[in-house]
């Protein structure tokens, strides 16, 4: 018996050596490990290897300025490798959204035939109606548009092309996580198809669709760009002709159109589009355009109290300013969204005091949806300058968390007792809670840029009406534990961004303040090999989470009670047989 016992003991002490060591194992399995070293300082919340062949990195005062780090549109590679690690190991909330991606239509989407589209040989001045009657195809020799008026109505290809957009992005993802080339070849055959048959978006919405499709597909065609090499028998990406449609159709229009007399989310989504495009295209100039465009614009769309009595004009503007009576006037009810009765006579006269509160936005007035749209704009690029080694979100900190906090804020409040905050746009009729019941805004893009890569909380604001605000209470936390977590909208800009940047359980380490200039490398040839092509595939059907009776056993400290547990009772029933 003495022996029975002896032999329990040293298995009982084995199994608690095992279980104290498993947990910092898993940690150190599924935490990446940094990148740096004393003398260089590197960049390893974004730096990245173009590809397979490519030449070491390079300390950052020695690349030229012109260089990007690649893949640098909206998510780089230590997103994308630390979001695979928690995919492959089924952690939560991972697994759930890739498992939405992977049901997702943009997941199976393939190449289009155009004909939602209309024909580019029609005159640019024609009316509506004769786009709707002179449909496109691959065969037309002109090529193809869409035709999107205000609000997308009439739709003449502008719905397909936002779904174009996205299932690249979405199978660029899914290729990536799951290493099965069928995804990169479908999305791949949308970017050809554009490269070779698109030119151009018409209609009083065709700048602003342009905006939007250069924020989506180019994040999918970054990806697929710097990771995917086609096997033999595959169709590559045709970078060359597809960067020519860019620089052609979308960089041209971001850049001619005038944005400083149009609603805010335009310009925000215009700024991101361009920075994407210079990224893509290794051009600096265009990306510098995109980033001019994005410090214009945040302080006119973006309130604080700081600004005084009147928010900033938008710079240039025909329209808005504070140079005359007529343009205040007019700056005054475009805060208002031309809801206060002084708006709406002809000529408008003053409506008075605005009273702005801190944090609104200039389309708080107009609806949430819309303010949503703007703030992931502005995020969106901010996220794609970090990546390169620029810091807009460290620039405007105070505005852009103050106006997050703002909108969640509102949001739970409607949510909980349907009330505006006092004063709220000067008490206007025609209020509307449009958006206000999901406002999707890169929530998880920013909280990890700030909360989790900076570790600054987000701070529940002072809301006229709301009451004394809870010092100790993250709004945006909150904000995402009850709604983001479980459910990624697949919007006109953000789209799984649970998936590519909840990164809290394995953040993203802080640059060094002196590495200003990300590390990358690039090669000459049109098509890059992969820089981490997936090694494991991940089957979507099969990938289940980590729940149930078996999940409870995976955890080492459950898994080592349950051990002691049956251990305990092996011996004292072998001790009750002795004893008889």
């Amino acid at each position: 018996m003495a022996r029975l016992w002896t032999f329990a003991g040293a298995v009982l002490v084995a199994l608690l050596l095992v279980g104290l060591a498993a947990p910092a194992a898993q940690a150190a399995e599924r935490t990446p490990a940094p990148k740096t070293t004393a003398a260089t300082p590197a960049r390893t919340d974004n730096t990245a290897k173009a590809t397979s062949k490519a030449s070491p990195e390079s300390s950052p005062s020695a690349r030229a300025a012109t260089e990007f780090a690649h893949p640098g549109v909206f998510v780089g590679l230590a997103e994308l490798k630390t979001s695979k690690e928690h995919v492959k190991a089924r952690d939560e909330p991972w697994i759930t959204i890739f498992r939405q991606l992977a049901a997702s239509p943009s997941a199976s989407r393939a190449a289009p035939n155009f004909t939602t589209f209309a024909s580019a040989s029609l005159d640019p001045a024609a009316e509506e109606e004769a786009y709707a009657h002179k449909r496109c195809n691959v065969n037309d020799p002109a090529g193809c548009v869409t035709y999107c008026g205000s609000y997308n109505q009439p739709d003449i290809g502008c719905t397909e092309e936002l779904a174009d957009a996205r299932a690249v992005y979405g199978q660029a993802l899914m290729y990536w996580y799951t290493g099965k080339s069928a995804y990169a070849q479908r999305a791949i055959a949308i970017l050809n198809a554009y490269a070779k048959h698109f030119t151009g978006n018409r209609g009083s919405n065709g700048p602003l669709m342009t905006a939007w499709v250069a924020e989506m597909m180019l994040r999918g065609a970054e990806i697929l760009r710097y990771t995917y090499t086609p096997g033999d028998g595959e169709t590559a990406f045709d970078v060359a002709g597809f960067s020519a449609m860019l620089r052609k159709v979308f960089v041209t229009r971001l850049q001619t159109f005038d944005w400083s007399n149009v609603n805010g989310n335009w310009s925000g989504s215009a700024a991101d589009g361009l920075m994407n495009a210079g990224v893509f295209l290794d051009d600096r100039a265009i990306y510098n355009v995109g980033i001019a465009m994005w410090r214009e614009r945040v302080p006119t769309y973006l309130y604080l109290s700081s600004d005084g009595d009147l928010p900033h004009a938008p710079p240039g503007s025909t329209n808005y300013g504070t140079d005359t009576a007529a343009k205040t006037v007019d700056l005054k009810c475009w805060w208002l969204n031309n809801k206060a009765d002084a708006c709406l006579t002809a000529p408008k006269t003053d409506p008075g005091p605005l009273v702005l509160q801190n944090g609104q936005s200039q389309e708080s007035c107009r609806d949430f949806g819309h303010v949503s749209l703007g703030i992931a704009g502005i995020v969106s690029a901010a996220e794609t300058a970090h990546l390169q080694g620029d810091d807009l979100y460290g620039e405007q900190r105070e505005r852009i968390m103050t106006s997050v906090s703002y909108l969640v804020q509102v949001e739970e409040n409607w949510r909980l007792h349907k009330q505006w905050p006092k004063n709220f746009c000067k008490n206007v009729s025609g209020l509307v809670t449009t958006g206000i019941s999901r406002a999707d805004f890169q929530a998880e893009v920013v909280y990890n840029a700030y909360a989790v890569r900076e570790r600054v909380p987000f701070q529940t604001i002072r809301i006229p009406g709301f009451g004394e605000p809870d010092k100790n209470r993250d709004p945006l936390a909150a904000y995402l534990a009850r709604k983001q977590r479980s459910q990624n909208a697949e919007g006109l800009i953000d789209a799984w961004d649970t998936l590519t940047h909840h990164l809290a359980a394995a953040p993203i380490r802080r640059a060094s303040p002196s590495a200003t200039t990300p590390s990358a490398t690039r090669t000459p040839s049109a098509h890059r090999p992969s820089a981490e092509s997936p090694t494991e595939e991940i089957d979507p059907t099969t990938a289940v989470s980590r729940t149930g009776f078996f999940s409870v056993l995976a955890e080492p400290l459950t898994a080592l009670i349950v051990v002691l547990i049956v251990t305990l009772a092996a011996v004292l029933f072998a001790r009750s047989r002795s004893h008889r």
